[in-house]
């Protein structure tokens, strides 16, 4: 008696390759794709930076709303900052007193003052 080979039917390994393919395919595109998750990575990071960049600007404005309510409340700081600015009382006088030169450097002298006898 003759051994009987079956019919290998290659319709469900094909369909397994298809699934595996599709899958694969569809987690490139999840990964890679415009709106996937490196993009994503990528909106977080900027807008971390942003967030940061917002924060110091927020920090900024209100130092300078407490310098101006304090320009308003307070005389002495509206006179230390019109000094700062240049200005002086009635019949003050301002002197101003020039910044010293930068020290120059010696000249090299090649004979040493023992030499020079």
């Amino acid at each position: 008696m003759a051994h009987r080979r079956k019919k290998v039917s290659h319709g469900r390994e094909a369909f397994y390759i298809a699934c595996i393919l599709i899958f694969v395919l569809i987690g490139i595109f999840i990964v890679f794709g415009p709106e996937g998750y490196l993009e994503m990575k990528r909106m977080q990071v900027e807008f971390e930076t942003h967030r940061k960049r917002n924060e110091a600007i927020a920090d900024t404005n209100d130092k300078i709303k407490q310098e101006i309510q304090g320009m308003r409340d307070d005389p002495q700081v509206q006179e230390d900052y019109l000094r700062r600015k240049g200005y002086a009382r009635k019949g003050e006088i301002i002197l101003e007193v020039p910044e010293p030169a930068p020290d120059k450097p010696l000249p090299a002298n090649p004979a040493s003052p023992a030499q020079r006898k």
